[in-house]
């Protein structure tokens, strides 16, 4: 740290010193609170004059001065050190063309060429990135396996699976793939682009030298394979023939390629099985370095924000004695229950309900079973209208339900409206449920049993008046069957719906056969209907009423969704057969290239023209 340089950014903020250097002069100046007077007055007669002769403590004002002082300095921005920084950002990038034409599946760099490459690929990505890379791969066509990206996970993903057999068409193109090349420069706006050319032959030799004549690209070559060459496998076993039954002998034609590189400025270095061919086959000297090297930004480096924390410290010790910090500790607390509340009240909301909308409350109260406070918390209709159904709130349920508009809402309402015993206005509110989703079967199904249930209940009316008078249940074989209520649930718990509504209280000792049905629970009725009580009351205090066999009472709400993941599916199963069909799919990214480039194929209608060389 060189001193000899400190200075100000912004020197003209150091002016809002001038009420500090003011303030501080009448602070010396000022030494009696009897001013200028305490020096003509004797000291015994000080005390006639002032009834407080003790100077007043000038440790705020002082530190007021010191924060403002400090303040200041940090806005007039001082610094000792500077940072060198480039001017522009060029925007340089890297495009790998891969020649996979059937001469890369020689094996006279064993295991075989392609192979080979690709190791040597997938040694220069690793080692590099920081670089940009893109890919295009060519035989008869070219085609653009990844494009231009910061991130080359995806192409090292795809490198082991680049083989000749994916190519639709047979041949080598190298000029279609530099074309490739130069649209993905173009389309990711690169300045400065440089080609990393793998392949082990120079075919179109005369359209590539007017390609790099036309465009400003830097090419590094990489040559696979030697030059005496080997035959070409095929996958049934035999060797690639010619037209008059002789082996092609794919060889490396060096000869060409020295004087190619030379004419359009490329690097040329063969496959070596050490690293010094990584070197040569990086982008040049000038785009490494580029041109924004003679232009450099010099950016001072800002203190202020350090001066800022110290005047922050110095505020909360200096005027306040450390409040900040107290105040810290004391809302971080968590919030304790008090000992008195019931145990119902010990989960209630501690000090992270305030991040926390009332509906999320409210579920996390519904899943700890707590019902009335979900049910006074909740928003949702659906979800309070079954939160208030689960603490027998069927009133608060009924007001809740019918601000639903949903067909899930009008069944739910039906379901509540029967708890409460009108059996008219469930019937509508299940007519009302179907007409919105004729699929709802449950709704179709109370229905039914609701009808034949009141229509037998009439007809047992007529045939036992005195029965019906005085409340008594009618005995014999003919008694209804009714099942108990089950507590309202979400679609989500479909064991606990299943487990719940196949409950059956126990039978009273009424003396009737053991084919007799079982009496139901009993619901309150405060609207029609004829109820027959069993001797029990309902835990509201009205007066018990039967509900008919077989009529399921669980309500559907919000779509069986908690209120923080509305829109998802609720449909368990669905989602695991749909993830074992996925899996069913063969993970090949080689057959996955092989479709699309097929695809790109016939879009382009043909592509290029077929070749005489085939490898």
């Amino acid at each position: 740290m060189d001193l000899s340089q400190f200075h100000f950014l912004r020197p003209l903020w150091l002016l809002a010193l001038l009420p500090v250097a003011l303030v501080g002069w009448r602070l010396l100046r000022k030494r009696h609170p009897l001013g200028p007077w305490a020096e003509v007055f004797e000291a015994r007669f000080l005390a006639l004059f002032s009834a407080d002769t003790t100077p007043r403590s000038k440790a705020p004002i002082s530190a007021l001065l010191a924060l403002w002082t400090l303040m200041v300095l940090a806005l007039a921005g001082p610094t000792v050190s500077q940072k060198i920084l480039p001017a522009h950002k060029v925007r340089s990038a890297t495009v790998i063309v891969l020649d996979l034409s059937l001469s890369m599946l020689a094996r006279d760099l064993p295991p075989s060429r392609i192979e080979r490459a690709r190791f040597k690929l997938h040694d220069l990505i690793t080692r590099h990135p920081e670089m940009r890379f893109g890919m295009v791969a060519y035989a008869g066509s070219a085609h653009v396996i990844t494009p231009i990206a910061e991130d080359s996970a995806t192409l090292l993903n795809l490198l082991p699976s680049l083989n000749p057999l994916i190519m639709p068409r047979l041949g080598s193109r190298p000029d279609l793939a530099m074309e490739e090349a130069h649209r993905l420069f173009t389309g990711s706006r690169i300045e400065r682009g440089h080609i990393i050319w793998v392949t082990d032959d120079l075919d179109h030799e005369e359209a590539l030298r007017r390609f790099f004549k036309r465009h400003d690209y830097t090419l590094s070559i990489l040559a696979v394979g030697t030059r005496k060459g080997a035959p070409i496998p095929l996958p049934n076993g035999q060797f690639l023939k010619d037209t008059r039954g002789r082996k092609i002998i794919a060889r490396l034609p060096w000869q060409r390629l020295e004087p190619f590189a030379q004419d359009v400025g490329a690097r040329l270095t063969p496959l070596t099985l050490g690293d010094e061919d990584l070197d040569w086959l990086l982008p040049h000297e000038r785009i490494a370095r580029a041109a924004d090297s003679q232009q450099k930004v010099v950016q001072w480096q800002d203190l202020g924000p350090w001066l800022v924390l110290l005047a922050t410290v110095a505020a909360a010790f200096g005027f306040r004695r450390g409040w900040l910090f107290a105040l810290a500790f004391v809302i971080l607390l968590p919030a304790q229950p008090s000992p008195a509340l019931a145990q119902e009240e010990k989960t209630l909301s501690d000090w992270r309900d305030i991040f926390r909308t009332p509906d999320q409350q409210a579920w996390r109260q519904w899943q700890q079973k707590h019902y009335g406070r979900a049910c006074d918390l909740f928003e949702d209709p659906a979800w309070k209208g079954a939160a208030c159904y689960r603490a027998h709130r069927y009133e608060d349920a009924r007001r809740a339900f019918t601000r639903d508009n949903t067909a899930r809402g009008a069944y739910n309402l039906g379901n509540t409206l029967a708890r409460m015993g009108d059996w008219q206005g469930a019937l509508r509110a299940w007519r009302q449920a179907l007409q919105l989703d004729p699929t709802l079967k449950q709704a179709e199904r109370n229905i039914r049993l609701l009808e034949e249930w009141l229509h037998q209940q009439r007809r047992k009316k007529l045939q036992h008046p005195s029965s019906s008078a005085n409340g008594r249940r009618p005995g014999g074989k003919n008694a209804s069957a009714l099942p108990a209520q089950s507590s309202p649930d979400n679609r989500h718990n479909p064991k606990k719906e299943t487990k719940e509504t196949k409950k059956v209280p126990e039978p009273p000792k009424t003396g009737k056969k053991k084919g007799a049905s079982p009496p139901a629970e009993t619901a309150s009725a405060k609207n029609g209907g004829d109820p027959v009580s069993n001797g029990k009351k309902q835990a509201s205090g009205d007066k018990a009423a039967s509900r008919p066999a077989g009529v399921k009472s669980h309500t559907l709400p919000g779509g069986g969704q908690t209120p923080s993941k509305r829109g998802r599916s609720d449909t368990t199963g669905k989602n695991d057969g749909s993830t074992r069909w996925l899996r069913l799919i063969p993970d090949q990214p080689g057959l996955f290239l092989q479709r699309k480039f097929e695809y790109q194929l016939q879009q382009q209608g043909g592509g290029a023209q077929k070749e005489n060389k085939t490898w």
